[in-house]
């Protein structure tokens, strides 16, 4: 089983104020009634780094369905995301283990989007993988 997201409306940026990298995928830009939001903190204290936030925290549709952790694979491509969960944190989302999330290749960026997502898994470098 696949949960399915068709995304309109993708984004990356760092938010340096709080010094946070946000990567997204929603089905809309303005009224989102779907989403994925990665955010990871790049400069983790000790404390953070202990009690795990300096993994990668995924939500899903709202913020009640969000873990740090719980990806075991990432791979992006030109058209195409896939998250693959581990068995918690696909029900903490209340998702199914594998999230699939299609876009058209003009709404993204793919080298930008890219480089983001490397720095978004640069400690957790075998989740990653992809296809440019």
């Amino acid at each position: 089983m696949t949960t399915t997201l068709t995304a309109n409306f993708l984004y990356a940026q760092i938010d340096e104020e709080i010094d946070v990298l946000m990567i997204g995928f929603a089905d809309d830009e303005f009224e989102t009634s779907e989403y994925i939001l990665l955010q990871k903190t790049l400069n983790p204290s000790e404390e953070d780094i202990e009690a795990g936030f300096d993994e990668v925290h995924i939500t899903y549709n709202d913020e009640s369905q969000s873990i740090y952790g719980g990806i075991s694979k990432f791979h992006f491509t030109p058209t195409r995301t896939e998250i693959t969960l581990n068995e918690e944190a696909a029900g903490i989302l209340n998702s199914s283990p594998v999230i699939v999330i299609n876009y058209d290749e003009e709404k993204v960026d793919r080298i930008e989007f890219h480089n983001y997502l490397l720095e978004m898994f640069s400690n957790e470098k075998e989740i990653y993988s992809y296809e440019l």
